[in-house]
């Protein structure tokens, strides 16, 4: 068995992970597994690292910088809202203990999964263009910004990303998985 990673080894991989050119993006990984692992992939960082940032796979989505993009247009808010559950998809769960430098992984439950891919299939592209709103989320500093300069390619993408999370969330309720998601 290989040593877990110390902090030093894993903000190099995350690091390499995240970074796109020259500058860093925030960029959002989920991965669908099994409940009764996570207290081993919390326990071994390499493992744990190794899990979320698997860029193939029926089990793991890459958001690249949709995430607070798709957050705005399934909430109609910049801010975290632990009562809406699709706001606490993407911005709550519960902590991991392992800390990965944009804080710690966040676990939910395959019941929460569940609830998560109902409200999913409620959305529709009119609901969600009914809250896409570039100018505003501009004003709000929606991540990764710019929406107004092409609010039509904006919201292509932010669909794009919602169908892919769609989907994801969907597989992983019918396998009655657990969702791991991270920053990186």
């Amino acid at each position: 068995m290989e040593p877990p990673l110390n902090r030093r080894q894993l903000l190099v991989l995350l690091a390499g992970a995240c970074t796109t050119s020259a500058h860093a993006s925030v960029v959002f990984y989920m991965a669908a597994v099994n409940s009764d692992e996570v207290p081993a992939l919390d326990a071994n960082a390499r493992k744990l690292g190794s899990v979320l940032l698997e860029s193939s796979g029926n089990w793991n989505l890459y958001l690249d910088k949709a995430w607070d993009g798709l957050h705005w247009i399934l909430t109609g808010a910049a801010k975290y809202d632990k009562a809406n559950p699709l706001s606490e998809m993407l911005r709550g769960g519960s902590s991991l203990a392992t800390q990965l430098p944009y804080g710690k992984p966040k676990m939910h439950s395959p019941r929460q999964v569940k609830a998560y891919a109902r409200r999913l299939a409620a959305e529709t592209d009119s609901s969600l263009r009914g809250r896409y709103d570039p100018a505003e989320m501009d004003r709000q500093n929606v991540y990764p910004g710019d929406w107004a300069d092409d609010p039509e390619e904006g919201f292509a993408y932010l669909l794009s990303a919602f169908r892919m999370l769609q989907s994801f969330t969907v597989r992983a309720a019918k396998a009655d998985k657990a969702i791991l998601c991270c920053w990186g």
